[in-house]
């Protein structure tokens, strides 16, 4: 071999040296690049995944905050309706009241009232007749109940009138007597 060939050959194994060297830093790049991004993606999965965990907890809590608020709600509107039906019932026995009681009702009610002279009756007309002598009687019919009257003041009797004005007071101890257990 001559001296040329053996500089070329040495100069091609020094390149093939120099190659390889080079390839095995790109491939440790390469490695270290690859190796990053695996941990860069799992941690981005990883946040993602803790993400949709945290949304999918509060959607949740969401949820059933919301049914436990529909909930309350039918149970609220379905004592209301237990209390109107109670009212209804009320109303409908005093609209019922038998003559005696009907009678004692209303001298026990005049015997509370600064009665002076001069008052007058207003009653449904099938009770005018078991009502004369206590008072006079007006001209007018009412629909339930009583009104006394005198000169344009009007002591207001009816049973839906007093029913409607001791609504709230009654309507707080009916809701105690009928849902008292412990919510």
């Amino acid at each position: 071999m001559s001296s040329l060939e053996r500089i070329i050959e040495r100069i091609l194994e020094e390149a093939e040296q120099e190659a390889k060297k080079d390839l095995a830093a790109i491939d440790e790049e390469k490695s270290l690049i690859l190796s990053e991004g695996k941990k860069q993606a799992l941690l981005e999965g990883e946040q993602l995944i803790s993400r949709a965990k945290e949304e999918s907890q509060l959607e949740k809590e969401r949820m059933i905050a919301s049914a436990k608020l529909q909930g309350r709600d039918k149970i609220l509107s379905k004592r209301l309706e237990i209390l109107q039906r109670c009212f209804d019932e009320a109303k409908s026995r005093l609209d019922q009241l038998d003559d005696q009681d009907y009678v004692d009702f209303v001298k026990r009610t005049l015997s509370r009232l600064p009665l002076s002279g001069g008052e007058k009756l207003v009653v449904p007309e099938d009770k005018r007749e078991l009502l004369k002598g206590i008072l006079p009687l007006s001209d007018e019919v009412s629909e339930a109940g009583f009104i006394v009257e005198k000169e344009g003041l009007r002591y207001n009797f009816q049973f839906d009138e007093l029913l409607d004005y001791k609504r709230e007071e009654l309507q707080d101890e009916i809701y105690g007597l009928l849902f008292s257990r412990k919510e």
